[in-house]
């Protein structure tokens, strides 16, 4: 029997026990979507997934919150001279504003696997190296420094599928007391808060207009007046899916059926709010990281922690971001906002994952 992913496994990935779920969410899309098996793994069919979406993608990547003070805040308890890890840089958006609260670094390293992305920071900085590939092809070289180091994640540790193995691989290359700071995840145990279950009942009522609008996206009629029929309008906020779910069909990467949110939950793959809409066996549900088990997956030592945007949810648009309430709600309720603003520390007292 086919079921939506349970609210209850959330924090399944915080438990030891390997042999309790060896499925993953991504394993079940590969096996249920993928066309080239042969000649396709599991992990090269998200890496294609990635790059179809990031084709069209890179114009997209703005944050429609101020999240100066959150850097601000960090960056003023660091000495000058520190070693700046950016990873999954995108087009720039931390650089700029760590050169504009004046933090002064000692090396820059602005990992981007997207040249698209990257290319879009156009710079002249001798203390700026990019390198346009994954963290893992960095680690040898971060290895080599013993500077004091500040890992960066904005807006990018839901993309790692194997959190614990990247936490292990992090704090290798940590010094004690090196910093891991994410100013710009989501909380994905929003869900759970009073708003979030607000949220959650006005989804239960517009539910079923969302499932018919996707039955008669996967329809022929509907392909085939969009792919031969219908004018391109870069206006529609989601368009970017289409382009990237038609080059994926065309290319003959996924099969038919594979729709515009599963691209989306499998680029931003530990997003709850992705996944919820998306049937599949509860077997291949490996939990995602919530607040109260980020430090053990990733083994390091919570020193700051924020949430921020209550009044959020962009499907209903009910709230503006920012307003004074929600200010007030950030200022007394410091944990059930939507999204994240969390630093981490290397501790050797913490116990390892």
């Amino acid at each position: 029997m086919v079921k939506k992913i349970s609210v209850k496994l959330l924090d399944l990935c915080a438990k030891k026990d390997s042999e309790l779920n060896k499925n993953r969410r991504l394993d079940y899309l590969y096996d249920c979507y993928a066309c080239d098996k042969e000649n396709t793994s599991v992990e090269k069919f998200h890496d294609l997934v990635n790059n179809y979406y990031y084709k069209y993608a890179a114009d997209l990547y703005t944050f429609p919150w101020d999240l100066t003070q959150y850097y601000h805040e960090i960056f003023k308890n660091l000495a000058p001279g520190c070693d700046v890890i950016d990873i999954g840089a995108g087009t720039g958006f931390s650089y700029k504003l760590i050169r504009d609260i004046g933090y002064e670094y000692n090396k820059y390293w602005f990992v981007e696997p997207s040249k698209d992305m990257s290319d879009r920071l156009d710079v002249d900085d001798p203390k700026l190296q990019i390198e346009n590939g994954y963290i893992e092809s960095c680690w040898d070289k971060l290895s080599f420094s013993n500077n004091k180091k500040i890992f960066i994640m904005n807006a990018t540790l839901h993309h790692i599928i194997d959190l614990e193995s990247f936490g292990a691989a992090l704090r290798s290359n940590m010094n004690e007391n090196d910093i891991f700071f994410l100013p710009y995840e989501p909380n994905n145990g929003y869900h759970l808060t009073l708003l979030g279950r607000f949220y959650k009942c006005v989804g239960f009522i517009a539910q079923p207009i969302s499932s018919i609008k996707t039955i008669i996206r996967q329809s022929f009629f509907f392909k085939y007046y969009k792919k031969y029929v219908a004018k391109p309008n870069s206006n529609i906020p989601d368009d970017h899916l289409s382009k990237s779910l038609q080059d994926l069909i065309d290319d003959n990467i996924v099969k038919d059926g594979f729709t515009r949110e599963m691209i989306y939950a499998t680029t931003d793959y530990g997003v709850y709010d992705n996944w919820k809409g998306i049937k599949m066996p509860n077997e291949f549900n490996e939990g995602f990281y919530t607040l109260d088990n980020i430090s053990k997956l990733l083994g390091l030592e919570i020193v700051y922690l924020k949430t921020y945007s209550y009044l959020h949810d962009e499907d209903y648009g009910f709230f503006k971001k920012r307003n004074m309430l929600d200010g007030f709600l950030r200022n007394n309720f410091n944990k059930s906002g939507a999204f994240l603003c969390i630093a981490l520390k290397k501790n050797s007292l913490v116990a390892k994952v």
